[in-house]
């Protein structure tokens, strides 16, 4: 669409490769499934950093009350 309204043969080429790359189911599924898994990892880690901050501040404020 964009592709076939414009000049710019950068734009066009461009648009050809996300058509190509929309057409292609495996690797549409591949790149889906590599950011479902950094997304993951990133809620993991969030989790876990939370989790260690509430750890230290019971753990700082036991040593306060010694």
């Amino acid at each position: 669409m964009i592709g076939e309204k414009t000049d710019n043969p950068m734009i066009r080429e461009a648009a050809g490769a996300i058509l190509e790359l929309n057409a292609d189911e495996k690797l549409r599924q591949q790149i889906f499934d590599r950011q479902s898994a950094i997304n993951d990892y990133n809620s993991d880690m969030t989790r876990s950093r939370a989790e260690g901050r509430k750890v230290r501040r019971t753990l700082s404020a036991n040593k306060s009350t010694r």
